[in-house]
């Protein structure tokens, strides 16, 4: 009996080494299962006009100031419709007799914590000086040497005044995704201006004894221009506590003394 068990132990020893090898090598091919993880949604994409599961503040106005003879006028904007004001649109008219009439159009910066999408750009405006010598019916004096003075962005001519720092927003038109990381702080934002052509306040003078000189100025529109009666829209960020909401605001301006404000929308 003892000599049978004797043999039979290299037996099971035998085979309980293979079933220990398989089962060392079943686990070794079973895969390891890795948690399954929700895909990543990235920043939120912002769309010009579209308000979608947005929170919507609606304007539905057209600011005008008519005043031609020198005022300045405001309109107040609740962008995030919560608190205070964030934002003001100033139209500044200006006129004087015998010379003509200007209108000045910017956004100005009311919430230390708002920022607009856009950047920081330098112009240089340029001067010519163009001269035409008149004459009556007969050639005979007087004769009217008329000077006018051009200034404006793409005129040919030397250099008259650069403007260093000027903030630009960036326009988008609908349906265009906004780029939500170039925000920047600016207090103050030029929309539109208003050009101008007016005679000179020194008006007609003598020039010599045969002629006399009158001098006028024509200032063409500033460096920055945006379209008119175009629907434009620009993105914008409020910071409040630490968070940082996005949106965009709704705009058309149809003259230079007339703005249409339609909509602002935020992320949520």
């Amino acid at each position: 009996m003892v000599a049978r068990a004797s043999r039979l132990l290299p037996i099971i020893s035998c085979f309980a080494f293979f079933l220990l090898a398989a089962a060392c090598k079943k686990d070794a091919d079973v895969p390891e299962t890795e948690e399954e993880q929700p895909p990543s949604t990235g920043p939120l994409a912002i769309v010009a006009g579209d308000s979608g599961s947005m929170d919507i503040t609606s304007f539905d106005t057209v600011f005008v100031n008519y005043d031609f003879f020198g005022s300045t006028r405001s309109f107040s904007m609740n962008l995030d419709g919560e608190g205070n004001p964030d934002m003001t649109i100033l139209i500044r008219t200006w006129h004087s007799l015998g010379e003509g009439g200007q209108a000045i159009m910017w956004m100005k910066r009311l919430n230390p914590g708002l920022s607009i999408d856009g950047h920081v750009e330098t112009d240089t405006v340029f001067y010519r000086a163009d001269t035409t010598l008149e004459y009556n019916a007969q050639w005979t004096p007087p004769y009217r040497l008329t000077a006018t003075y051009t200034y404006g962005c793409g005129v040919v001519g030397d250099i008259q005044t650069v403007y260093e720092n000027g903030f630009r927003p960036r326009l988008y038109t609908q349906g265009e995704t906004m780029d939500t990381t170039s925000y920047a702080e600016a207090d103050s934002i030029l929309m539109a201006w208003m050009p101008v052509l007016y005679l000179s306040p020194l008006g007609y003078g003598y020039y010599n004894d045969t002629t006399d000189i009158g001098n006028s100025v024509a200032r063409l529109n500033n460096c920055f221009v945006i379209p008119q009666d175009v629907p434009q829209y620009i993105g914008f960020a409020i910071q409040a506590d630490g968070i940082s909401r996005i949106g965009w605001l709704g705009f058309e301006i149809q003259n230079y003394n007339q703005i249409a404000i339609s909509v602002a929308a935020m992320a949520p």
